[in-house]
This record gives C-alpha cells, sequence and structure tokens, in this order.
C-alpha cells in the first residue's frame, strides 16, 4: 500500500536472507503498485522490499515480505522425439514437464507390455539418449518415466519407430586358415544383411566372370575347400546374396596350399611269386607318382649293386627274369617333385624252385619241423649237398654227406624262419624249417 503520493516505486527481491543494499534484483514500478515477478526458481523462499519514490526524495525501504514458490509438478514427459535412425540404433529426446533430472526409458518391439516386457534404461540429467544394440528393420516402441524427487509419473504416450534395413554391401576381411596340401579353411565377414553368399575360387589369375569353381554357402560365413592341389596359389571371392539382390564381388584374397612332404614308401609287399618273377607293391607316402625300384638278391647293397627300374603313376611293378630258389629283397625310393626320398625299408622274397624229377625226392624226409635243436634228413637216393640259408640269403651251414640220411643240430641258432636247400643226384629243391 502506497502511503504517500508516490507513484513509483523500487522493488528489490532475492532469496531469503539477501542483503537488499549490495545483493537481489531491482525492478522500478510506475502508476501501479503492484508487479509480477518471473523467473523464480521453484521450492524456494524469496524476500522482497519496496522504496517509494517520492518527488521530494526517496524513502527507506519498506519491511521485508516473505514468500515460498510451489514445487513443480510430477508430470509425464512429452515431445517424444527420434532421430539419427540406423540399422541398430536410434537418438530419442524428450520434454520434462516438471523438476524431474532423471527418467526411465523403456523399449521393445512394437506391441510389447512395457509393465512386464522390454529393455529399461535410467537416464540423468539431459533427456535424451541413444539407444544401440537394435536389430535392422524392426518396428520399435519407447516410453518415458520422469523421476521426481519425492515419487515418479505415469509413463508418457508411446512413441514408434522403425530402424533401417542392413545395406546389401560386399564381405570383407576375407581370411584364410588350416591351410594343408589339398584343402583351405576360407572365412569373411558379412556387411549387411545376407544370410547366404556364394563363394568363387580358382588358381591365381582366374577370371571369376567366367571360370573357376562356384560354392553356395548358407547361415555360416565359413567354408572348407577341398580336392586343391599341392604347392598352388588360389584366389577366392565373396558375394553376399541378400534377399531382393546380390553385392557385387568382395576383393580377393589369395593362399598357396602346402607341398606333399617327400616320404619314402612304406608297406611293400610281394604276390604272385614264381620261378623267375614276383609281383611286388607298395604304399606312396606324398606326391610322387613316380618311384625307383631296387633289388637284388639278398644281402645286396642298393646304393652300388642290384639292379634299379623307374615306374610311373601305379606303385607296382612285375619283377621278371629272376633265379629259381633264390632269396631277394627290394626297396622303393619315392621320386617327387623336387627331390627324391631315402630308401624304403626292404622287404624280402624267395622265388620258387625249378621243377624237379620227383622221383628223387619221393621219399626225401626231414623231421621234426618246427625243431627246437635237430632236423633230420632221410632220403631213398644219396643226398649230395645241404645248404642253409638265412630268409636274407646269408649262407649259414654247408654239407656234402653223399649219404642217405644226416642230422644237422641248430641249437645254436636263433629261432626263427630259414631255408634248406638239399641236392639230390644234381636235382636242387629247396624246404622252409622253423627253429623254435
Amino acid at each position: 500500500m502506497e502511503n504517500g503520493n508516490a507513484t513509483s516505486w523500487e522493488v528489490i527481491y532475492g532469496e531469503s536472507g539477501f542483503d537488499p543494499a549490495t545483493e537481489g534484483e531491482s525492478i522500478l514500478v510506475e502508476n501501479d503498485p503492484q508487479i509480477n515477478l518471473t523467473n523464480l526458481s521453484p521450492n524456494t523462499t524469496y524476500e522482497f522490499y519496496i522504496e517509494a519514490l517520492c518527488s521530494e526524495g526517496q524513502t527507506e525501504l519498506s519491511e521485508s515480505e516473505n514468500f515460498t514458490t510451489l514445487e513443480l509438478p510430477c508430470n509425464p514427459p512429452s515431445n517424444l522425439n527420434v532421430t539419427n535412425i540406423t540399422e541398430n540404433s536410434a537418438s530419442v529426446s524428450w520434454m520434462e514437464n516438471g523438476n524431474a533430472t532423471s527418467w526411465e526409458v523403456i523399449y521393445g518391439e512394437s506391441g510389447f507390455d512395457p509393465a512386464i516386457e522390454g529393455e529399461s534404461i535410467l537416464v540423468a540429467n539431459n533427456p535424451e539418449l541413444n539407444l544401440t544394440d537394435l536389430s535392422p528393420n524392426t518396428t520399435y516402441e519407447f516410453y518415458i518415466e520422469a523421476l521426481c524427487s519425492d515419487n515418479e509419473t505415469e509413463l508418457s504416450e508411446a512413441v514408434s519407430f522403425t530402424t533401417l534395413e542392413l545395406p546389401c554391401n560386399p564381405p570383407s576381411n576375407l581370411n584364410v586358415t588350416n591351410i594343408t596340401e589339398n584343402s583351405a579353411n576360407v572365412s569373411w565377414t558379412e556387411n549387411g544383411n545376407a544370410t547366404s553368399w556364394e563363394v568363387t575360387y580358382g588358381e591365381s589369375g582366374f577370371d571369376p566372370a567366367t571360370e573357376g569353381e562356384s560354392i553356395l554357402v548358407a547361415d555360416n560365413p565359413e567354408l572348407n575347400l577341398t580336392d586343391l592341389s599341392p604347392n598352388t596359389t588360389y584366389e577366392f571371392y565373396i558375394e553376399a546374396l541378400c534377399s531382393d539382390n546380390e553385392t557385387e564381388l568382395s576383393e580377393a584374397a589369395s593362399f598357396t596350399t602346402l607341398e606333399f612332404s617327400c616320404n619314402p614308401p612304406s608297406d611293400l609287399s610281394v604276390t604272385s611269386i614264381t620261378e623267375n618273377s614276383a609281383s611286388v607293391s607298395w604304399m606312396e607316402n606324398g606326391n610322387a607318382t613316380s618311384w625307383e625300384v631296387i633289388y637284388g638278391e639278398s644281402g645286396f647293397n642298393p646304393l652300388t649293386e642290384g639292379e634299379s627300374i623307374l615306374v610311373a603313376n601305379n606303385p607296382e611293378l612285375n619283377l621278371t627274369d629272376l633265379s629259381p630258389d633264390t632269396a631277394y629283397e627290394f626297396y622303393v625310393k619315392a621320386l617327387c617333385l623336387d627331390n627324391e626320398t631315402e630308401l624304403s625299408i626292404s622287404q624280402n622274397f624267395i622265388t620258387e624252385g625249378l621243377s624237379v624229377n620227383e622221383s628223387n625226392f619221393s621219399s626225401f624226409n626231414y623231421y621234426p619241423n618246427p625243431t627246437s635243436s635237430v632236423i633230420n634228413l632221410e632220403a631213398g637216393h644219396r643226398i649230395s649237398q645241404i645248404e642253409i640259408y638265412s630268409v636274407t640269403g646269408k649262407r649259414l651251414m654247408f654239407f656234402q654227406p653223399h649219404s642217405l640220411s644226416k642230422e644237422i643240430n641248430l641249437e645254436s641258432m636263433a629261432a626263427g624262419i630259414y631255408l634248406m636247400k638239399i641236392t639230390i643226384e644234381n636235382q636242387i629243391k629247396t624246404f622252409k624249417i622253423i627253429k623254435e
């Protein structure tokens, strides 16, 4: 109330306890002794003073008066907005309609129940959030709940948005692992929404538009290439097969298969033995397609003696022109692309004896066989000569009994198989004996 003739006044105000001489805000008011103070802080106690501006001077300050602004209400946020939508993210924002400085953002695929479903994220200070790890080409909804100082609001209205569909880009990061002589595992990174791909590969420099091999792959971006050639450089390309089209080819990636190791052959075997021939075979343990077979009578030195035969393509050979009743051994050497292996382990065999006049041996007998000590020989014709050989062809014993019988002591010999060559009236026949 104006208590004089003043028609203008100075209103000085500030938060409770301020010094009106040096602090606060000052506003001049004319004619009407009232003013609406604005831009005040909610839930805050203020003081104000009035000073009348008279014609001849100004009055002292009035007594102060206090008041407290109301606390802002806790209303649901509004003006929900979505920007920067990508295949797997989106920025959401909202308007705060009260005093809240923190909010709960609840989101999920369109139609979800925010009371029991969806994802929840707490946000402080700034009414905005970047949602990530979203699925492409999917419609989402989100709600905002303001967390006021003493309670929380109801949910805001829902706002929806749809993420972008992933583009159909060529795959990248082509990688090769587990390279062997004839296989390799290839993989790549999918840069779009493709779940199937076409892998095109061939020897280095091939034209993927018209040459090479093509394989379709589904679900997993990886493939094991097989039936490759050893020591060969390959290139491969990946093409993504998207839902509505296909990409261009990826960049090429290359790799070189390993060279087959050059190992000595193994599993040497002998079949079809006759008086003067035998079929020999072996197992190839590398990439060799040609071999050298070295053979001779048992005990020969394969580095300086024996016969040598080159064999191509098939690991087998028929040895001919052999001597009857003779112990042989043979070795095989693999001839690889750029070198050759050491000799294999040798294999022994004995050719059959020539057909003899059976009458000379009709009454020949030897016993016991097997034996642990002695072996007895009996014949209807005089035994001219007896020779005992090891299976490697080394002669161990020699007798010329010229009699119808003979006892031979084998006690000093190791257990094993031996060959006994008997000569009766210039006819020869070989027998196997076993020493226990």
